[in-house]
């Protein structure tokens, strides 16, 4: 297991440095990828722990309103999805950073879903409403939407420590 000093329980999985060296032969290869891939379906960064349930959690930092339009947009759309959400809601962890690798079809299956609800949730907002760091919603929405997705399709998952390479100098 790998952590920083000060990030062990709160960032769990995630990697901050400036020191590519050090952490060179700790970056995916192509070959490490392929052997993943054959008995995974897809390679996600490890879970983010949360100290709270994922709704709750967002609930602290953004507008809860945002979960119950999202609840409605999965009824509305994919009421089969609506347990695992809930389930993913109430967990306290969840796949961060929008990040993963995965075949091409499951890539397109899982992009036509998460768009469609993002798409339909746009269009009963007002982007104005919100301050800027807020607009960034749709990322936060879609990890708890990816989070669902993943765990819904029941998917081999492969998950592996993220590293953050910070103030590179060229």
């Amino acid at each position: 297991m790998f952590y920083i000093v000060g990030l062990r329980r709160k960032r769990q999985g995630l990697i901050y440095t400036s020191n590519t060296k050090t952490w060179k032969d700790k970056i995916l290869t192509t070959s490490e990828l392929e052997k993943i891939m054959l008995v995974h379906d897809v390679i996600l960064p490890q879970r983010r722990k949360l100290k709270y349930t994922v709704e709750k959690h967002y609930k602290r930092y953004h507008s809860i309103e945002d979960i119950e339009l999202l609840k409605t947009k999965i009824h509305e759309k994919f009421p089969d999805f609506e347990n695992t959400f809930i389930q993913v809601l109430n967990q306290k962890s969840l796949f961060a950073n929008n990040m993963f690798i995965m075949k091409k079809n499951d890539f397109e299956q899982m992009a036509t879903w998460l768009f469609s609800i993002l798409d339909s949730f746009e269009e009963k907002i007002d982007l104005n409403e919100y301050t800027d760091y807020q607009q960034r919603l749709f990322g936060f929405l879609s990890e708890r939407l990816l989070t669902t997705w993943f765990l819904h399709q029941e998917y081999k998952i492969k998950e592996l420590p993220l590293i953050y390479f910070k103030h590179l100098k060229n």
